[in-house]
């Protein structure tokens, strides 16, 4: 029988500013990584939807792995790692699960319009949506 892991994971972009105090605001909630948390220093882009578009910014992933068969008691550690990364200003990673709408992306994106003109232009119907496309895109 092969070993099946399965983990969660978060991971957002903040403003390089924003990272002092950040390992403290974690350790305050009693919150204690079985692994590590990534972190990487970056400099800004140009593209339209990236993280770090106009940003030098840092990346910070958080992972969760499921022990052992067991559920692992991660929702209560991403709502609050979360809420930590938007209020510093964070942008989510596309890659990774992320709890964001439309309405809160287009703050945080300086090109979210021109991205949507760009994005319907050849799908002006709505026809190559999904669940996932029609949370993040649509208002």
């Amino acid at each position: 029988m092969a070993f099946r892991s399965v983990a969660f994971r978060r991971g957002y972009a903040i403003p390089w500013n924003a990272t002092e105090g950040i390992p403290y605001n974690i350790a305050e909630k009693g919150y204690y990584a079985h692994l590590s948390i990534e972190v990487r220093f970056v400099r800004g882009d140009d593209i339209w939807l990236s993280p770090r578009q106009g940003l030098d910014s840092c990346y910070i992933g958080v992972i969760v792995y499921m022990p052992h068969g067991r559920p692992p008691h991660h929702e209560a550690y991403f709502a609050d790692f979360e809420a930590l990364m938007v209020t510093l200003g964070g942008r989510p990673h596309w890659g990774k699960f992320f709890r964001f709408e439309s309405g809160k992306l287009a703050k945080r994106y300086p090109y979210w319009e021109d991205f949507q003109r760009v994005r319907r232009d050849p799908d002006p119907n709505y026809r190559l949506q999904n669940t996932f496309t029609d949370r993040v895109f649509l208002a």
